[in-house]
């Protein structure tokens, strides 16, 4: 039995799912980026409570939300490595490894917020000379994980689609 020839709606379908592979991979890439941006933001910040003599007690808290972060962090960018092997492979349930991985992600993401804001709390606590300091660091961090968020969530409909 002979293979029916692809049609020109077979041909347009293959060709979008072809550019919204290319845009998945590029936001991918983008998305590595804006973590890596987040990465030199977050070591400002780590080390920002040194930086303001702090007692010590308060820097070991400082230190170990930090550090809770930076794994946090270290999965996200896992997870963002499996999406796009997934997306890069050719078995027949790419997709769905994809999205099982940016479901993953979301749940770090979450993490995340949380760990963040467990920092921002703790930051109230820093010398007040320190407080515009914080204030413009902490501004660039929530920017940037805004980004994020953002980008993953292009990643989701692209995976969607």
């Amino acid at each position: 039995m002979e293979k029916p020839l692809p049609t020109q709606a077979d041909e347009r379908t293959a060709h979008i799912l072809g550019l919204i592979e290319k845009g998945f991979l590029a936001d991918s890439s983008r998305f590595r980026q804006i973590e890596a941006d987040l990465a030199t933001s977050l070591q400002r910040a780590r080390n920002f409570g040194s930086e303001y003599g702090s007692p010590a007690d308060w820097n070991r808290i400082w230190r170990q939300r930090w550090d809770h972060v930076e794994g946090i962090l270290r999965r996200i960018n896992k997870h963002v490595a499996e999406m796009d092997d997934a997306i890069s492979g050719h078995e027949m349930d790419r997709l769905g490894r994809a999205l099982a991985s940016w479901e993953a992600l979301q749940g770090e993401d979450s993490m995340l917020v949380d760990a963040l804001n467990d920092l921002r709390t703790q930051a109230i606590a820093l010398n007040p000379g320190s407080h515009l300091d914080w204030n413009a660091l902490a501004l660039t961090l929530e920017a940037n994980v805004e980004t994020i968020h953002s980008c993953a969530e292009i990643l989701r409909a692209k995976l969607e689609l």
